[in-house]
Formats: C-alpha cells, structure tokens, sequence
C-alpha cells in the first residue's frame, strides 16, 4: 500500500528459516478486552535478539479470544520459548491485563507498556529496523505481514492488533540493546 512503514520487499529479503540460538526473547501482547465474534483480535507476537544484535519474529499466535483464552495462549507461549517477558500494552484493561496473565501463569514476568504516543512515533524505529535488514521473519507469517504493508498512518481506520504486539515486543528487544551499547559506548 502507498505510504504504508512496511513494504514485502524488507521482509521478504530478511527471511530466513531457522533461527539461531536466542540471547532473548519476549512475548508482545495487544490485549483485546472481549472476546465476542466481532471484537478485535489480542495481538500475541513472539521475538528474540541474538547474540550479534539481529532481531527475530518466531511465531504470531495472534487471536480472537476470552480474556482467560487470550492470557492461556499468551501463558503458553511464555514457557514454550522459555520468554524472558511478557510486553502488554495496558491502555484497555489497565492493571486487569497483568492479573489476568497472573491469574493464569503466577510467576510470568510482565511489564506494562501504555501507549501515550502516537502509533507512528512507535511504529517508525521498528520499521527502520526492518529497512536496515536487523528483522528476520523465521517462516512466513501471512496475517502479520499483511498488516505490516497495509498499514499507512495517516488513512488507518483501525488498530493492528498483531502490529502493534509487534512493535512492542521488539521496542522492548530493541531498548535493552541500545542502553547496553550506550553504556559500553
């Protein structure tokens, strides 16, 4: 799409099919607050970083789901990459999100993110990330990658779900390794 932060060819050219070994991974989570047939999905993302600074998309477990449903899946995701972290935006549901996933899996590390800045502002580093070839699909993930390239800020109508568990699980990738190479800087 015209205008859209994401284009196929900077995911396409990044792909790979197997990851190497993870120095972390976390889990990205835009929790959807119903879990009726026509409410939004509750974007669930899992990434890593390597050893050498690349960034990894692993798995999209993305859903349309009860909250209880939404935090097992989110709980089952955690253990099964052995997640350092559970990213969860929290400006729907607020502290409930957290409890939620406490309520499921009790010793799941969470951090709250809020989003108080716009989706572009978020979104931007991510995309150069991808521009820079530092993110790599591991398979294909049709859904998520649609959102990604059909995504233009300025005529988005609605919220990408996967998107933004996206942008938020390699935000948190991404910080961690910036504040490290500024402090050995």
């Amino acid at each position: 799409m015209e205008g859209a932060l994401w284009k196929r060819e900077m995911i396409d050219r990044f792909r790979v099919i197997n990851a190497p070994q993870m120095r972390r991974v976390v889990v990205g989570v835009d929790p959807a607050v119903t879990g009726k047939p026509d409410s939004a999905e509750t974007g669930i993302i899992v990434a890593g970083r390597d050893a050498k600074g690349e960034y990894y998309v692993l798995y999209d477990d993305s859903r349309r789901a009860s909250p209880l449903g939404w935090a097992q899946a989110v709980g089952y995701m955690y253990k099964k990459w052995h997640a350092d972290r559970v990213v969860c935006e929290t400006n729907n549901g607020g502290d409930l999100v957290i409890t939620n996933l406490h309520g499921v899996v009790r010793d799941i590390s969470c951090k709250k993110v809020t989003a108080t800045r716009g989706k572009l502002t978020r979104a931007e580093p991510i995309a150069a990330l991808y521009e820079m070839g530092k993110v790599h699909h591991v398979g294909c993930f049709c859904q998520l990658e649609d959102q990604l390239c059909s995504y233009n800020p300025e005529m988005a109508k609605s919220s990408p779900d996967r998107m933004d568990a996206l942008v938020w699980a390699l935000t948190e990738l991404s910080s961690v390794s910036m504040a490290s190479r500024a402090i050995f800087a």
